[in-house]
């Protein structure tokens, strides 16, 4: 593990709407993994960016295989779309992932689940009392809740891989 003894062994990519911070969260993820880091877990791809809630939302799981997590409520629909099961048989990726911790476990969203006490958020509490290192994505909106969930226990980070590479302490590709 690269993270220093002394460091912050959880960060948040903190984005706004319009910023693409899971394609960060996948190009820092790729650039560890080609260091030789074990890092496992899911991160978060759309199929249609121009549908936020068309169910088109994806898991990637880093160790092969995808989840769909969103249920398609129709062209017009403007309500939220998480498909709660789906969400569910993506959580056994990380629950494998605590059972053989990895360098780094990246969680795809603390997201409105995650802050209304659902979604992921068990396996990334547990991830954090076992002490892996977690790096995952929270949007402004949800920085109180986040903030309540983790206390000073993780650092916020902006959507950028260098300040990720930096916050693992090592240098960027």
């Amino acid at each position: 593990m690269a993270v220093s003894d002394s460091a912050i062994l959880c960060a948040a990519i903190v984005y706004d709407d319009g910023t693409n911070a899971n394609s960060v969260l996948e190009d820092f993820a790729s650039a560890l993994r080609a260091q030789g880091v074990r890092v496992k877990g899911l991160i978060q791809r759309r199929a249609a960016a121009h549908r936020p809630c068309a169910g088109d939302v994806m898991l990637l799981d880093l160790d092969g295989g995808d989840y769909r997590i969103s249920q398609n409520l129709g062209e017009h629909s403007t309500c939220c779309s998480l498909d709660s099961a789906g969400l569910a048989e993506a959580s056994q990726t990380l629950r494998r992932a605590l059972d053989d911790p990895p360098d780094l476990l990246v969680v795809n969203k603390f997201g409105k689940a995650e802050a209304h006490g659902e979604g992921l958020r068990a396996e990334l509490g547990e991830a954090l009392a076992a002490g892996i290192p977690v790096v995952t994505t929270v949007h402004r909106k949800n920085l109180d809740y986040w903030r309540d969930f983790v206390g000073e226990l993780a650092c916020l980070l902006p959507a950028e891989t260098d300040s990720l590479m930096k916050w693992w302490n090592v240098p960027a590709p």
